[in-house]
């Protein structure tokens, strides 16, 4: 289906050494990102029809309310970087999907 990106977790990469911090704060990596939630609503009833199972969708169309956040720098105790500051991606539209998952959780 067009406008599914894949799962969040595979969309942005980070130290090794935050693997575990990011693993624990960050339930919805497993989450399936697509641009709108038309597209996510097509892809739940693809599952459906094909009996695949089920899956959760984070559309970025609904992400746009924390767009402002993706590019504010914060102050944090002994300047303890958040883990979504630590995250890299090829695709900055998904960065959204990454505060949405994270907000400001530290590192």
């Amino acid at each position: 289906l067009t406008g599914d990106y894949g799962r969040l977790g595979d969309l942005g990469a980070i130290d090794p050494k935050y693997d575990i911090a990011i693993s624990t704060a960050c339930g919805p990596l497993d989450n399936i990102v697509t641009d709108t939630i038309d597209t996510a609503q097509d892809c739940v009833e693809y599952l459906k029809q094909n009996n695949l199972g089920y899956t959760t969708f984070i559309a970025l169309d609904k992400m746009k309310i924390y767009e402002p956040h993706t590019k504010e720098k914060m102050s944090t105790p002994e300047n303890v970087p958040r883990l979504f500051d630590l995250i890299t991606v090829k695709d900055k539209n998904i960065l959204p999907a990454f505060y949405y998952a994270l907000g400001n959780t530290l590192a």
